[in-house]
């Protein structure tokens, strides 16, 4: 049995992360191949597709939406700029004095 490899993947694709892991090794992990040393059950990804593209589809989704996300995040602005610790400290200052 030939065993796939994958190419090409982008560099950007593992820089988002969700817990601890890119989407890619997260789906990786869940339709890895394996058998439940108890039961003797196989637990193969290639039996949930009907046809073998669509993993190859899901892996070019999740690697698109990882770079997408990548971009987005890299857009987003700083949560602690200057502007927004000074602000937070002038409203605690002028905060009323409970008596």
């Amino acid at each position: 049995m030939t065993r796939p490899k994958s190419t090409g993947i982008r560099r950007e694709a593992h820089r988002y992360m969700v817990n601890g892991r890119t989407p890619l090794e997260c789906l990786m992990f869940y339709y890895y191949r394996r058998t439940d040393r108890r039961s003797g059950i196989v637990n193969d990804a290639n039996e949930r597709f009907q046809d073998s593209r669509d993993l190859v589809t899901a892996i070019q989704l999740i690697v698109y939406l990882s770079v997408e996300t990548a971009k987005i995040v890299d857009r987003l602005p700083d949560p602690m700029t200057e502007d927004v610790v000074e602000l937070t400290l002038e409203r605690g200052e002028g905060q009323p004095q409970c008596t």
